[in-house]
């Protein structure tokens, strides 16, 4: 929530509704727009004496994926601390390539989404 919102919920609140939000501070990307992130989750659960249940499990990312990703946003101090876990026995695996141009970050998206069969060439807009 940004501030704003967050004053919506604090005057709920303060009227006596009981106020449910859910959030994931690991996909908290609304900075752009004054997201309060993990610091608005913390300063609601203070504000509404809120039970704080953490959900920790995935159903959908396989592990090789989920682990990447976990040990990237754990680098991240600002957020709540969960062990995340995946119930998920699909394959997967995670590459990286470097680009000095987002044209060519993005040519390369383009090529391996295509390479990957889910997407055909006639549903590709072509630019020049």
């Amino acid at each position: 929530s940004d501030p704003l919102q967050f004053e919506w919920i604090r005057a709920h609140v303060a009227a006596g509704v009981i106020v449910t939000c859910v959030g994931d501070d690991d996909q908290s990307i609304y900075s752009w727009r004054f997201s309060l992130g993990v610091d608005g989750m913390r300063r609601f659960v203070k504000l509404a004496r809120a039970q704080e249940v953490v959900l920790d499990t995935t159903y959908r990312c396989a592990p090789e994926i989920l682990g990447a990703a976990a040990r990237l946003i754990g680098r991240n101090t600002e957020r709540i601390a969960k062990h995340l876990r995946t119930t998920s026995t699909i394959e997967g695996s995670v590459s990286m390539q470097g680009h000095q141009l987002r044209t060519s970050e993005m040519q390369s998206t383009v090529r391996a989404v295509l390479a990957s069969g889910e997407v055909s060439d006639s549903r590709c807009i072509k630019r020049k």
